[in-house]
Parts: structure tokens; sequence; C-alpha cells
């Protein structure tokens, strides 16, 4: 089963907004619910044509994991590019960190 995202207005600077993202990300998280898909794969929403970071996608990210009252879906494949994987792993391991520490 395929998603499609589109979180780019091109007549906007930027043609992003973290609302929109943060709502994709929503409603994603809702369609696995409904549909009781235990696997996600995702892109970094806002990255491919926009400009947003990796740690930002991922703080949005990990705020609708704290919101949602499912276990769908049990598993996140995060799909970023190679030569990003690393600063991804890293922001994910910080924030699990602070999260783990509260």
């Amino acid at each position: 089963m395929r998603f499609l995202a589109i979180v780019h207005d091109l007549d906007c600077d930027p043609t992003w907004n973290t609302d929109w993202i943060n709502a994709a990300i929503e409603n994603v998280f809702d369609l696995c619910c409904d549909k009781e898909l235990a696997s996600l794969a995702l892109p970094v929403l806002g990255s491919q044509f926009g400009k947003i970071d990796n740690e930002t996608f991922i703080k949005l990210l990990v705020t609708q994991l704290q919101h949602k009252q499912s276990d769908f879906p049990e598993q996140i494949w995060l799909i970023v590019p190679a030569h990003q994987c690393q600063r991804v792993y890293d922001c994910l391991t910080l924030l699990a960190t602070k999260l783990h520490s509260r």
C-alpha cells in the first residue's frame, strides 16, 4: 500500500510548512491504525523538494509518536539518502536519550 503526502505549495516561500508536515504524519498514522498496518516506510517529508532538516522532521515524528493512541504501526522505517544516515541516526539517538532521561 502506498500513501502520497503533498507538503509543498510552490506559491509559498518556503514551499513547505511544519504544520503541513505534522498533519501528513498524523494522517499517515491514522491510516495505519485504520488499516492495521504493522510497518511503515517513511521518507523525511519536506526534504526532497524543500529544505526541512532531518532534526525538525524527527522532532515532528517523535511528537506524533508520543500522541498516537494506537499500536499501529509497530515499526517505522525511515527512508533517507545514504549520505544522511549517520546524521539521522545521531539525531534519533539524541532524542531517545532525552526522552528516556525524563
